[in-house]
């Protein structure tokens, strides 16, 4: 019988709530299957269910789409698994309102070429790029990395503690001088 506490496939930790394996991105025993096609994208969005139901098929069979996380100033994010690596994924997808502008097509692929210069603990992975064939929108595989939000780990109103500060700006100014010596800028 199988423990539904820990991953089938790595024993690592499960909570209830979890459907897959934060570490290797097995389905957990009690995850319940779903239709590719399935998971919610809001009614307000047309375009972006367009774009999410063709991602999920140019990226099929090596990258499954699970969900949206959220969209940006240029991209749509959502949530994705390799099936074939046993791990979570993220995939940036530019907005579908930004697909037929070339300038902002060269702008976002030149932010996945950026990172993927930089080797360092503090930068994600990019793993993939590519453009979907029927709406042109360039997209990009990359690193999954768990944790709270921002807005999760920070809430408004209340105090940081000081070390925990400390050493997130150091990270960031650890990456943020990789970067520059790779001669790049990072601009948000």
């Amino acid at each position: 019988m199988t423990d539904p506490t820990a991953c089938p496939r790595c024993r690592s930790p499960l909570d209830p709530s979890d459907t897959f394996c934060r570490k290797c991105g097995t389905p957990s025993p009690d995850a319940p299957t779903v239709a590719s096609d399935s998971f919610p994208v809001p009614a307000s969005s047309g375009s972006v269910a367009g774009v999410a139901a063709e991602l999920r098929e140019a990226l099929a069979p090596g990258i499954q789409v699970l969900r949206e996380l959220g969209q940006g100033g240029m991209g749509i994010v959502f949530l994705g698994r390799d099936p074939a690596l046993h791990r979570l994924v993220v995939i940036k997808v530019l907005l579908p309102e930004l697909a037929r502008d070339a300038t902002a097509r060269a702008r976002f692929a030149r932010e996945a070429e950026s990172a993927a210069a930089v080797s360092h603990p503090s930068v994600v992975s990019i793993y993939q790029v590519g453009a979907l064939p029927t709406s042109g929108a360039t997209y990009f595989v990359m690193q999954f990395v768990d944790g709270p939000t921002v807005q999760q780990a920070f809430p408004e109103g209340a105090a940081a503690p000081l070390p925990r500060v400390r050493r997130l700006l150091g990270e960031v100014a650890s990456a943020l001088a990789a970067a520059h010596a790779r001669g790049l800028i990072h601009r948000d």
